[in-house]
């Protein structure tokens, strides 16, 4: 999978705003979510509606979509072991601060894109051969089969949940363990070494409002402070 080279008056090298649009949209939808979650917790609204239809989409769409699309870019970043590296210290930080808070936040979403962010620095040429149009069935297969089988599996010991294995009254507030997630991931890795075969194509090339693409490239930054200016926008009205 071969770098995609820089295309004059296009797009920023080693960006394509169709991505960064995506992602935007994924933060918008989470930042929706913990609203919701936020409010819920203070009473505002009642706790079914968390598991409502609409709850539930915005919660779905926004972490299925930061995985793929975290997968996609891993193909375009010059160095995924070192990014990987600051997205796993962000998911510990997150970690660290809802547990003084009360709130166990084990192998939350950051940690699961860290984790695999490294993984893909060194799984990529076997990955790379991975490259037929039937490839993402595949993982969604595979996807499927371990969600249903790490769903009804407890084990002992309690080391292995962020495999997906989880002991006795395992609990955490945010779970993305490497089973089954790692098959979405590997959704986006193939999808991103579609894009890099096609840089060229219209689609990709074409510029967007900064506005639209924005969010999505400082996501981390949105991640990490959208619920300390929730909480205290949710404390000031309600």
């Amino acid at each position: 999978m071969r770098r995609p080279e820089y295309i004059p008056g296009a797009q920023k090298a080693g960006r394509i705003d169709a991505l960064d649009l995506w992602r935007s949209l994924a933060i918008l939808a989470m930042v929706a979510y913990h609203f919701l979650w936020d409010i819920t917790q203070l009473g505002v609204l009642e706790r079914e509606t968390l598991a409502s239809a609409p709850a539930e989409a915005l919660r779905c769409f926004s972490a299925a979509s930061f995985i793929i699309v975290s997968g996609a870019a891993s193909c375009f970043s010059r160095d995924n072991l070192r990014r990987g590296f600051y997205i796993f210290c962000a998911g510990l930080l997150v970690s660290l601060v809802t547990a003084a808070l009360g709130m166990a936040v084990a192998f939350g979403i950051l940690q699961f894109l860290g984790i695999m962010t490294m993984l893909c620095h060194f799984a990529r040429p076997w990955l790379e051969r991975l490259r037929a149009p039937w490839t993402p069935l595949l993982w969604a297969a595979l996807w499927a089969l371990s969600q249903a089988v790490t769903r009804s599996v407890t084990v002992g010991a309690r080391w292995l949940y962020p495999l997906g294995l989880r002991y006795e009254g395992f609990g955490s507030a945010d779970y993305y363990p490497l089973l089954p997630w790692a098959f979405a991931y590997f959704i986006g890795v193939w999808l991103g070494g579609e894009l890099s075969r096609r840089r060229s194509c219209p689609l990709l090339t074409k510029r967007l409002p900064a506005a639209l693409t924005a969010p999505g490239r400082y996501s981390l930054i949105i991640y990490l402070l959208h619920q300390p200016v929730l909480l205290a926008v949710c404390w000031a009205v309600f």
